[in-house]
Formats: structure tokens, C-alpha cells, sequence
């Protein structure tokens, strides 16, 4: 699929087109059709559904079948896209009516490129890209990534161009994992003529944070420092050291503000029910793939 005319407010004919530009598809916005139109692809060989509604007068479309582009234009209408596969089921929805007006889709791609080697969906704002089913990956970002809720992960790391050979190597490091929603803080201070040190907080550090713990290293030699003042109005303060002597520092905190509050993290939990008995990874654990979890949770997959 090489193409989808730009629709506008007016809604102009939407006609797709093969590779060598031979037209596959066309959906006329004349009469019913661009309230509630079904189309049969042309010469292409593409056996898809196109309907074209949308109640503020926006386009929506609906595609059923191999489509393997779309492009759509008008960014600033309330409309979105669903794409549907041949079971009916959406695979994919962007729907400015359904809370999601405020994102610019500019592109949106279904389907592998030939072998099989291409991304199911690539969605592509700007410079932003969001590839869903890579050869190598379930999703592919590039850009900023937002999340209004809990990312739930079994791993997580970095990983960048390596600093001592960025053209050849990356470099990875893997996140710090705790059973708490744990800040940590640190920092290194120098010793006043009394051995002592303030260590100033950021003014939103115990509005974020409670449970404070406390490490204390000393620099260059050893003395007894320790926490003569804990946490209160945004300092601690250190003493027992020599005038002008190093002192590393570092403070932890556990979250409190209100979503972190309203949100705890679950450390043990059962499985439902229904994924009793099958695993996140089976095979790690000597179990068949038929043991996976998402069979439970997307039976529709394992058909």
C-alpha cells in the first residue's frame, strides 16, 4: 500500500493505492457513503471495510482487512482511527471523541513490510515514533514515553551508546528495585571548623517523602560523623567530624504524596483464578508453552 488521500473537514474522497499507484480502494464521501459507507477493494487484491462517520461531522475511520498504510490529515478534528482486524475484534483505536483529541496523529502504518521483517503499527507524530510488534520488540519509542498509571515490568534498564565506543557498543545498567516507592538522595559536604555540616533538601522533600534513612561516609580519613539533627523542615544536619573534612551523604524516602497513597504497591499477591497454574514465562520454569499467561488473558491470540 503506497497511499491515503489527505482527508480534510470536507471530507474528500479517500482512495488508497497500490506500489505501482494502481487504485485499490476509493470510498466517494457522496450520499450514504460518507455517513456509513462499506467498500470492496479493487485490483489490489486488498478485501477491506471502510466506513467513514462521525457525529461532530469529523471523519472516522473503520478499516477491515489487509491495509497496510494509512495516512490521515485532518490532525485538529475531534475524529480518530480504529483499525479492525478480520475477526472483528479493533486492534487498534485512536479516538479524539473517546478523550485522546488532544494527540496529533500524523501517520499510522498496519502491517509488516514483505517477509515479515516490517512493525505491525507505527504511529508517527513529528519526530516521535511509536512502532507496536518489531522483529525484535513488542513496542519501539522513539521520543518521550508518558504513563498515567503503573508500569509493571518484570526487568528494566538503560541502555545507551557505549561512552568509550559509542559506534560499536552499548552500555547497559539495570534499574534499583525496591519493595518500596523509594527516593534516594545524595550528595558530598565539607565540615565547618566544628566538624559539622547542614545539609539543605529541596523545599518539596518532605512533602514527597517519609521514612527517612541515612548513610554517612567519610572522605580522606575517619571520624564519628553522625545525624545530630534528623530531617525536619527540609535539613539534616551532620556532626562528629574534623574542621573541613569530606562527607559523603545519602538519604532515602518513601513516597506519600497522594497518588503514591492511593496507589500502594502490592509487593505478594495470588493470581486470579483464571491464571492459576500458568506463568509469566512457562519455560523458565519447566512448563509448556501452553502454560503462558496471556493465553488466559488474550485467548483470542492462541487461535
Amino acid at each position: 500500500m503506497k497511499e491515503i488521500q489527505e482527508m480534510t473537514s470536507n471530507i474528500s474522497p479517500i482512495i488508497i493505492t497500490t506500489d505501482d499507484g494502481i487504485e485499490a480502494l476509493r470510498v466517494d464521501p457522496s450520499g450514504n457513503v460518507a455517513a456509513n459507507g462499506t467498500i470492496t477493494a479493487g485490483t489490489s487484491g486488498v478485501n477491506g471495510e471502510v466506513s467513514v462517520n462521525n457525529a461532530k461531522g469529523h471523519p472516522t475511520i473503520v478499516l477491515n482487512g489487509g491495509i497496510a498504510q494509512v495516512e490521515i490529515g485532518n490532525a485538529d478534528s475531534a475524529g480518530g482511527l480504529h483499525l479492525v482486524n478480520t475477526s472483528g475484534t479493533t486492534t487498534l483505536s485512536l479516538d479524539g471523541s473517546q478523550g485522546l483529541g488532544s494527540f496529533t496523529l500524523i501517520k499510522c502504518r498496519v502491517g509488516g513490510s514483505s517477509g515479515g521483517t516490517g512493525s505491525g503499527v507505527v504511529a508517527v507524530n513529528g519526530r516521535n515514533v511509536a512502532a507496536l510488534g518489531t522483529p525484535s520488540f513488542a513496542g519501539d519509542f522513539s521520543g518521550n514515553v508518558s504513563i498515567a498509571g503503573t508500569l509493571t515490568k518484570t526487568s528494566g534498564s538503560f541502555k545507551i551508546d557505549h561512552p568509550l565506543d559509542p559506534a560499536n557498543k552499548y552500555l547497559s545498567h539495570s534499574f534499583v528495585e525496591s519493595p518500596d516507592m523509594k527516593n534516594v538522595y545524595d550528595g558530598v559536604v565539607v565540615l565547618d571548623e566544628d566538624g559539622e555540616a547542614i545539609v539543605e533538601l529541596p523545599h518539596w522533600f518532605e512533602a514527597l517523602n517519609k521514612d527517612f534513612r541515612y548513610q554517612l561516609t567519610c572522605i580522606g580519613g575517619f571520624a564519628p560523623v553522625y545525624i545530630a539533627k534528623k530531617v525536619r523542615d527540609n535539613y539534616f544536619k551532620i556532626a562528629g567530624g574534623k574542621p573541613e573534612m569530606e562527607v559523603s551523604w545519602q538519604v532515602t524516602g518513601i513516597r506519600r504524596d497522594v497518588w503514591a497513597c492511593a496507589h500502594p504497591l502490592l509487593v505478594e499477591e495470588d493470581k486470579p483464578p483464571l491464571e492459576q497454574g500458568s506463568y509469566l514465562y512457562p519455560e523458565l520454569h519447566g512448563a509448556s508453552e501452553e502454560k503462558n499467561i496471556r493465553r488466559v488473558r488474550y485467548p483470542e491470540d492462541a487461535q
